[in-house]
């Protein structure tokens, strides 16, 4: 039935939020089931989320920072809240405070593990320093790194291993090799 002329339409009545989530929360994530030790900053003009399948789409640029300095930067990110994972691709780069920076093509950050394992043209860089190959392991909590199939250079001295260890030694940081050698001839 039609309105008469003049009179204000009915309100329409509100729709109440889904279980846990707050249009501006006081506290706490945007996205429920973010880890509360990883902040996120999402430059980009579109973030989605999916309260049903818990997927987070951030289109970037992007930036998660862990409470002790890590940082994981990329051109965009996806969050899956059910499994705790980022899923990082494009120009991804993660820097620590300890000097650490790293280069690869894609990464997955797991928040159940505090880990982040970076793929794809991995280059590590610490100093002098200079490690390239297939997978770079960072656990952000324990400050240490894991890495498979790896060239590393020491100017003058190449090593070579199936993994290199990277860890902290009475403050000093060591390379603990696996299969490996040390050479001064370079050969790709």
């Amino acid at each position: 039935e039609a309105q008469p002329a003049g009179e204000a339409p009915a309100p329409i009545a509100p729709v109440p939020l889904p279980k846990g989530v707050e249009i501006l929360p006081e506290s706490g994530p945007l996205i429920p089931d973010m880890p509360q030790d990883v902040k996120v900053k999402d430059y980009g003009n579109s973030t989605s989320y999916d309260l049903v399948t818990k997927i987070g789409t951030f289109a970037g640029p992007f930036e998660a920072i862990t409470d002790n300095g890590m940082i994981l930067r990329s051109e965009k990110a996806r969050w899956n809240g059910t499994e705790r994972k980022f899923y990082v691709d494009g120009a991804v780069k993660m820097t620590t405070k300890e000097g650490l920076e790293v280069f690869a093509d894609h990464a997955v950050a797991d928040a159940n593990t505090s880990s982040v394992v970076l793929t794809g043209e991995v280059s590590v860089y610490h100093g002098n320093v200079l490690q390239r190959g297939d997978s770079f392991t960072y656990f952000w909590k324990e400050k240490r790194g894991d890495i498979d199939g790896l060239r590393a250079s020491v100017d003058p001295l190449i090593l070579e291993s199936g993994k290199f260890s990277v860890e902290n030694r009475g403050g000093k940081q060591v390379f603990v090799g696996h299969d490996a050698g040390v050479t001064t001839h370079h050969v790709e």
